[in-house]
């Protein structure tokens, strides 16, 4: 869970730096934290269906972190593809607007 909370991060940051809302995954990170602190303290218990009822909230978390992460990404590449969709649009308007102009022009 260590492991998943300090990849999850990283990529929380690197999707935010891009645009995009991040805020449910931070939500999530901070459960995951909660959790990962509560699991370290049951550890010591030598209870292993203790620690995995502490755990089990985590384990949700990062299945629920990695499903928004993955949308995220999703997301982006949507924006993308209509940004490059937008870009050609535009591009075609005015090559049509710059040929009627030269038609005019005769």
């Amino acid at each position: 869970m260590d492991q998943a909370w300090n990849r999850f991060g990283v990529t929380a940051e690197q999707l935010a730096m891009r645009g995009l809302d991040v805020d449910p995954i931070h939500d999530k990170l901070n459960e995951l934290a909660d959790s990962l602190k509560q699991a370290r303290s049951h550890i010591h218990s030598f209870s292993k269906n203790g620690f995995e009822r502490v755990a089990a909230p985590g384990e949700k978390a990062v299945q629920s972190i990695s499903m928004l992460v993955q949308e995220a990404r999703t997301e982006y590449r949507l924006r993308q593809s209509g940004l490059v969709a937008s870009i050609a649009l535009i591009g075609l308007l005015m090559l049509a607007l710059y040929l009627k102009l030269r038609s005019l022009e005769r």
